[in-house]
């Protein structure tokens, strides 16, 4: 089981089990184990597709990871992140190339055209290139989340982005998680999440649709295993658009408690198909029935 278990994992250095204080977000993704995200492909996938681990990356995600690094780690922000200039590549004719960086190279810019051919792309750079139009939208974020009593009360005197690392007993899978913030004065794991509307029921939505219960079912779970269990569990939800808007949301005991059952369900099912050494998609149930969702049955009858 070991030895499947190696396969399962991403391609990286193996951490061993234990709590990592202050773990920078590209170390953190170079490690060998299993996250929510990877865990959250069976909510509209199959074992297949966990097995692939495509990533998800979009620019909303990076966006979020920008957010993220001015509220919780100010401090490296400039280590992390540059914002992007003109690329100094020349065009054929010798004039200076009117796009924006995408890659660094040297210390210099180059957009993906003139991208020098010694940059190895398969490298985590050192810095990324963050848009104008991201820059300040990221910024206006961590003003509003800063300047909300409840928010920045909440994130006070905690620690900042702790690596999880834990072996998980249902599937046998090593597993990580990087918690956004700790408190042990309010017994609490905080998670920041950038969402375009924060209304009770949008964020719900959001909620529903990117698995952020379930993420945190996993997070409490790796807590457990790594001896620093928490009671509370806190979403701090900022507007990625104006007006800016912030909430700190609460789940409810009952939300958590669904969420829980399907992660044990999941990670039973991805420990079978570590034991047998089979990963089945969709296809492999043979025909499968298709009816209208039961909203468009009611739109119909209406």
């Amino acid at each position: 089981m070991k030895t499947m278990q190696r396969e399962v994992c991403m391609a990286g250095d193996q951490p061993k089990p234990g709590v990592y204080p202050s773990v920078p977000f590209t170390t953190y993704r170079g490690w060998d184990a299993v996250n929510s995200s990877r865990l959250n492909k069976l909510g509209a996938g199959s074992a297949l597709h966990f097995l692939a681990n495509i990533s998800d990356s979009t620019p909303s995600l990076n966006l979020g990871r920008v957010y993220h690094s001015l509220v919780l780690t100010p401090e490296n922000f400039a280590d992390e992140f540059l914002l992007a200039d003109s690329c100094s590549g020349k065009t054929a004719k010798g004039a200076s190339c009117k796009k924006g960086g995408a890659v660094i190279f040297e210390g210099d810019q180059f957009c993906k055209i003139h991208t020098p051919p010694e940059y190895d792309s398969d490298a985590s750079p050192d810095q990324y290139i963050v848009t104008a139009s991201a820059w300040d939208a990221a910024h206006r974020m961590m003003e509003s989340t800063l300047n909300n009593d409840f928010a920045s009360d909440l994130l006070s005197d905690t620690e900042r982005e702790i690596g999880y690392v834990w072996e998980e007993p249902t599937s046998g899978l090593l597993c990580k998680g990087l918690i956004d913030a700790d408190s042990e004065e309010r017994d609490a794991i905080i998670d920041l999440k950038s969402t375009r509307a924060v209304s009770p029921h949008d964020f719900t939505r959001s909620v529903v649709k990117y698995g952020y219960h379930r993420q945190m079912a996993f997070y409490s779970n790796g807590a457990v295993l790594c001896d620093r269990p928490r009671s509370k569990r806190y979403w701090v939800a900022q507007e990625s658009l104006p007006p800016w808007d912030c909430a700190v949301y609460e789940p409810s005991p009952e939300m958590m408690s669904r969420a829980a059952e399907t992660l044990y369900r999941w990670l039973s099912m991805i420990g079978k198909c570590i034991e047998n050494d089979e990963w089945p998609g969709f296809g492999a149930y043979g025909p499968l029935k298709l009816d209208l969702p039961a909203w468009m049955n009611q739109e119909e009858d209406d």
